[in-house]
């Protein structure tokens, strides 16, 4: 308890959900926190729903405490005037929050910038169907932020085409000539592969097709099940560190390397990777004829573990929309950024087993590669692919992902701690007077100890001082690999079904 005319601090956080922090005069709260947390979980509460619950809770507090301090709310000025400047405390909340779901690489794009808002306002949702093909898309998007004046010319809608692909994943629907659905919008547009000016014929296309080529080459069967961290570690673009050490062995390197930063790193390498990937097998599937590759699931259930049929494929993407709308996220990205991945998986295969009435006990994505070794061989002596080339194209790769991996780190860096400073000062220039304006007995309620206007100043994320030498540290220890790692594959693990 505070003693008379004391004040009591009290934070509480959950902008990185799910977890819940509060802090009361650092009393221990962790079993408040627990019991806030479950009731959360259980609930299924999105960051709005958990901010208003907490609002109801502090309501109550502010009337108590004017009961304790012998304040009068019969007239209902003061109370009102607090709980107005409460509620726009939370509607700007609900801004930031709706913001913070979706993430904008380059706010200079007005092609991403277009698209994730159309995408936040609903205007285009994931899985809809555009049956006037990519005309109906541009015009949708808007024909003047693809790069193109009009849509007159087959040339002008091939430069819309091309960049339009940057942005999001697109499929045909079968039965129908023209019609195209939504599978994906990229977080980080595809147009950052082209850093070297070069396009399809550019640095990675050069490097990475003759390495797949040269590993499946020496395979000895004729259907492969591997994933986007297996094949990034035989490319090169990380070491067998990756995903591989644990958060307690990091830790006990450097207490630094918590989880959260750990996680940061993983976050940004996971869409660099599966768009070098992805690319990769599609030019030897579309343009080399090489292989067929699938994307679909390995399934753990409690009577064995299988390969997904199209249909477990289909179901999973249905549940999977389901939860993300149950956490009000527009793309599954926004799991992977507030660290849900435990939670949200859980739910999608509690939806699964509910729905077939089966005892899946998780499941994992995979890539599945059908090969006929008798192939690449030709095409390997065709394009001079040699032990000694396969090594220094893993040396180049492994470089240029690192620089890329680090701009994004700083250009996050940057760009967080810059809104950061830019709230703050406005806060600390304009926002304060014009609440004391707008609400003019909030200065009362401040002199009575019930309010504290400095409680309403706006408390951004921020990243440490030392984030970038840490972050730098695990890229070297995750990312950067040496000549026997480049060249040894053996720890790489493929599933054979």
């Amino acid at each position: 308890m505070c003693k008379e005319g004391e004040q009591m601090d009290i934070c509480i956080n959950f902008k990185v959900i799910p977890i819940v922090k509060i802090d009361i005069a650092g009393v221990d709260t962790s079993d408040i926190e627990r019991c806030m947390q479950k009731f959360f979980d259980e609930n299924h509460y999105s960051i709005d729903e958990r901010m208003k619950y907490v609002e109801d809770c502090l309501t109550d507090i502010v009337r108590t405490a004017a009961r304790t301090k012998g304040i009068s709310f019969t007239d209902s000025s003061l109370e009102n005037q607090a709980l107005e400047a409460n509620q726009d405390c939370s509607e700007n909340h609900d801004l930031l929050s709706e913001a913070e779901k979706i993430y904008i690489h380059d706010y200079s794009d007005k092609a991403e910038v277009t698209i994730k808002q159309k995408l936040v306002s609903g205007e285009i949702n994931l899985e809809d169907v555009f049956k006037g093909g990519f005309t109906e898309i541009y015009k949708k998007i808007g024909f003047e932020n693809l790069g193109i004046k009009s849509l007159k010319g087959g040339k002008q809608k091939n430069i819309a085409k091309e960049n339009l692909l940057q942005y999001l994943q697109l499929q045909s629907v079968q039965n129908k000539k023209r019609a195209l659905q939504l599978v994906d919008v990229y977080e980080v547009p595809r147009y950052i592969e082209k850093i070297d000016r070069r396009g399809k014929n550019g640095f990675y296309k050069e490097r990475v097709n003759p390495i797949l080529l040269d590993y499946f080459s020496k395979q000895d069967r004729n259907t492969i099940f591997t994933s986007v961290t297996d094949l990034a570690k035989i490319i090169g673009l990380v070491n067998r560190n990756y995903r591989k050490i644990s958060y307690k062995e990091l830790v006990a390197i450097d207490s630094r390397y918590t989880k959260s930063k750990v996680n940061d790193l993983y976050y940004r390498c996971k869409p660099l990777q599966e768009d070098i990937i992805f690319k990769a097998l599609d030019t030897l599937q579309n343009e080399y004829r090489l292989i067929d590759y699938y994307n679909n699931h390995y399934i753990f259930t409690e009577s064995g573990n299988h390969t997904s049929t199209q249909l477990e494929d289909k179901l999973i993407r249905k549940m999977e929309r389901k939860v993300m709308n149950e956490y009000g996220y527009k793309m599954i990205s926004s799991v992977f950024r507030h660290k849900q991945e435990k939670a949200f998986y859980s739910r999608v295969v509690q939806l699964i087993n509910e729905q077939l009435n089966t005892d899946w006990i998780g499941y994992r994505k995979q890539i599945q590669i059908d090969i006929d070794t008798d192939d690449f061989l030709e095409t390997i002596h065709e394009l001079n692919i040699t032990n000694e080339s396969i090594m220094t194209s893993k040396r180049e790769v492994s470089e240029r992902f690192i620089q890329r991996v680090q701009n994004r780190t700083e250009y996050d860096y940057q760009r967080t701690n810059g809104n950061a400073d830019m709230i703050l000062d406005e806060w600390n220039n304009t926002e304060k007077d014009i609440w004391l304006k707008k609400y003019p007995k909030l200065k009362e309620l401040e002199e009575n100890g019930i309010v504290d206007i400095e409680k309403f100043k706006p408390k951004p994320f921020r990243y440490y001082e030392d984030y970038l030498e840490i972050e730098y540290e695990l890229i070297n220890l995750l990312l950067r690999t040496i000549s026997n790692q480049a060249g040894n594959n053996e720890d790489i693990e493929n599933i054979f079904g």
